[in-house]
């Protein structure tokens, strides 16, 4: 299998800056970080706390040195986070998946804490 990255020579050699993807799967975090390496940068994401939780999850989110954000509570993910790009460390955020055609605008909250929901059975909201 062959995959082509362009734009790598954006991301900058050195000092915090942040990376922003559009999440719509669930390998998006996996390819942005081959095209961090590519760059000689490594890329922390801000990564729901929940993923933690599972065992195999858990153990890769902390391998990769990834912060835990809390959704309700996400002072302490924030502090985290600001304190990384001080140290001059690469961060990946990521917009959640966009609504489709089927989501309705009933299910989308007011303030855009949550966005919408998936009517799939999956752990994304």
């Amino acid at each position: 299998m062959q995959f082509t990255m362009t734009g790598v020579q954006h991301i900058p050699r050195a000092g915090g800056a942040v990376s922003a993807i559009n999440h719509t799967a669930y390998t998006d975090p996996f390819y942005a970080s081959l095209a961090a390496r590519r760059g000689k940068r490594w890329l922390r994401f801000l990564t729901k706390v929940e993923v933690f939780n599972h065992p195999v999850g858990g153990f890769v989110a902390r391998q990769a040195r990834q912060i835990p954000v809390d959704r309700l509570h996400g002072t302490q993910a924030y502090d985290l986070a600001v304190q990384a790009l001080h140290d001059g460390e690469l961060l990946g955020a990521s917009t959640r998946r966009p609504p489709s055609a089927a989501a309705s605008s009933s299910r989308r909250s007011s303030g855009g804490r949550r966005g919408w929901r998936c009517r799939r059975r999956c752990r994304c909201s």
